[in-house]
């Protein structure tokens, strides 16, 4: 999805969205609420909404009959809830004046204007974060009716549905993995006294908690998003108790915080820093079309305008991102038609004798090996490492335990070679784990060493030549090492040298070069740190053969940093670093040259 806008609006995370016209759009950013034109891109207008909160709500009435040329907001967070006037005027000026500020009594998930026609006048509705729904007098403040549902529970997210208090219902997202739909018995009195109102349906499938719920515009779909990292749709027309959902979505790395329901699209926002487009066809759902990378951490917010040409996010960075909706049109990304499923046999079948069995076993790493020698490693949260030889679309060959390793339980990270020739696993103890497949495919070659003193966080390979790989690994103390290994029938490692990252500098990934001299770090908050390496290590790097303990030196040499050049992706992370040069071949370079005339006359790193 190619976006028309993306730009850096506050200091503060933009926790709140809302278009207010097509063009138009409020943004809510810590106490502030700011309207923002994408036609002219520009800052048309800012006011304090809330006092002591931060925003996490934009409700707009959207009535131009009753209310003139203006349009009546509310913003709300934490416990507070403002009305703000918003007045457009002919020569498109904006003007926006805070009318009355309010104090719930409990946090408030979600709001919305409902009409009375007793009164003939709209009211507020607040859904709580005990289950509960109040309807509040935007003039006063006070509370007119109210409502408990029949489940006292706690809430993370909560979606209203209909235009009245008789049509009203509630759809709520619960702390214990569900969805609950219900219609709020309204009543007059003490919210403490209220009846409880019953549960129309029970909606039961996340594996977390859910953080976002959202209508679709006839009201017929829930979309749902977890502490799962899924977005699941439900028909709630058809639903019956425990109903399952329509479709399942998969895609986000982290948590999902908020999703859209469109008329041919549904979005998603997630801790991941992306957002996601799935396809729609009426209740068809399940064809991802697009993503976006807006930032390294949390998309907070999500809306479109009413004409559903656009698409706004707000992050934490304080950026936000405006998307031309028909952009995805005809594209296609991916859908659960295209994933290949092989089932990892039951606990009882792999664990050695005397290990316990684990209440909620699973696959905590993965790795693929090559397609000229396939292979699938699973290193499963018990501490098993799982081997699959051959493809995993063939039956043929059932998963075996390949090896237990306790140090594995709970905790690995994995890194994988771009052909798939090699595995390495960084444990807790601060050990590396290799992996290959041996020439013939018989059997898996491993070769384990303690390299770091703290848990390996990350790992990262980059490529010399076709049985040479330079390995790459940080320890949670930020402390890096370069390993070079060599595998032709077995594995051979030398760890080459160390050095550390500046600050809180978390490498995501990394390249060496033999003939540019030099090893690039490309880091997790967009930075690149080169370092040079010494002529002997440019030497040595550049053999073919396993080093001679001659050739080593006696103790491992600390590389220093030689250049830095900060956030030159913004606050994205660095996903690839190469190295282009251009020079005769270092093995032109002999003992007797200086070193100055080892360097290439030109080098270009891309990231």
């Amino acid at each position: 999805m190619t976006g028309s806008l993306s730009l850096r609006l506050s200091h503060l995370p933009v926790t709140a969205v809302e278009f207010i016209t097509d063009t138009v759009v409020l943004v809510g950013s810590g106490a502030s609420l700011i309207a923002y034109d994408t036609q002219t891109r520009s800052k048309v207008a800012e006011i304090v909404a809330l006092s002591n909160a931060r925003i996490h709500g934009i409700i707009c009435l959207k009535d131009k009959q009753l209310l003139g040329n203006g349009y009546r907001v509310i913003a709300f967070g934490s416990k507070g809830w403002s009305i703000v006037r918003v007045c457009i005027y002919s020569d498109d000026k904006l003007s926006m004046k805070l009318e009355q500020q309010y104090l719930a009594r409990d946090w408030i998930k979600a709001a919305h204007w409902v009409y009375d026609s007793n009164l003939d006048c709209w009211m507020v509705a607040l859904a709580l974060a005990h289950n509960r729904v109040i309807i509040c007098d935007p003039y006063s403040g006070a509370v007119v009716s109210c409502a408990q549902c029949e489940e006292h529970c706690i809430l993370y997210a909560a979606a209203f549905f209909g235009k009245t208090l008789e049509t009203l219902v509630v759809a709520s997202g619960t702390v214990f993995n569900q969805v609950l739909v219900w219609n709020p018995n309204l009543q007059a009195g003490d919210i403490d006294q209220c009846a409880d109102s019953p549960i129309a349906s029970r909606l039961c499938a996340h594996d977390g908690v859910v953080f976002g719920v959202q209508f679709s515009c006839k009201g017929d779909l829930v979309a749902s998003v977890s502490d799962d990292r899924t977005l699941r749709v439900w028909n709630i027309k058809e639903a019956q108790c425990d109903n399952q959902p329509i479709a399942t979505l998969f895609g986000h790395q982290a948590r999902v915080w908020k999703c859209l329901v469109l008329s041919k699209y549904l979005v998603s926002a997630s801790e991941d820093g992306t957002c996601r487009v799935w396809r729609r066809n009426g209740n068809a759902v399940g064809e991802a079309v697009d993503s976006w990378k807006q930032c390294r951490k949390n998309v907070w917010s999500l809306a479109a305008n009413a004409s559903e040409t656009l698409v706004v996010s707000g992050a934490a960075d304080g950026s936000i991102c405006v998307w031309a909706v028909d952009v995805v049109s005809g594209k296609r990304i991916g859908s659960n038609e295209d994933l290949i499923a092989s089932e990892i046999p039951t606990q009882i079948e792999y664990l050695p004798e005397g290990v316990a069995s684990r209440a909620a076993e699973h696959i905590r790493s993965f790795a693929l090996g090559p397609s000229s020698n396939p292979a699938t490693f699973a290193i499963m949260d018990s501490g098993c490492v799982l081997c699959k030889r051959g493809t995993l679309v063939s039956d043929s060959k059932a998963w075996d335990l390949m090896l237990y390793m306790p140090e594995l339980a709970g905790y690995s990270m994995v890194c994988s070679t771009l052909d798939g020739s090699l595995t390495a696993v960084g444990m807790r103890d601060g050990s590396v784990l290799l992996l290959a497949m041996s020439p013939n495919n018989d059997s898996v070659i491993r070769h384990i060493k303690r390299i770091h003193g703290t848990s390996v966080s990350q790992l990262a390979f980059s490529a010399e030549s076709e049985l040479s790989y330079d390995l790459i690994t940080m320890g949670t103390d930020r402390r890096v090492i370069w390993s070079r290994i060599r595998v032709s029938g077995q594995i051979n490692w030398d760890v080459l040298a160390e050095f550390r990252l500046p600050g809180r500098t978390r490498m995501a990934t990394a390249a060496v070069s033999s003939v540019a001299g030099w090893l690039a770090i490309g880091s997790q908050n967009g930075g690149l740190y080169v370092y040079d390496l010494p002529l002997y290590l440019r030497r040595l790097a550049s053999t073919t053969h396993t080093a001679t303990d001659e050739e080593l030196p006696a103790e491992v040499p600390v590389l220093e940093l030689s250049a830095h050049w900060g956030k030159i992706h913004g606050e994205c992370e660095i996903t690839s670093v190469v190295f282009k040069t251009w020079s005769p071949s270092f093995a032109a370079c002999t003992a007797d040259l200086e070193l100055d005339e080892c360097v290439p006359s030109r080098c270009a790193i891309l990231t």
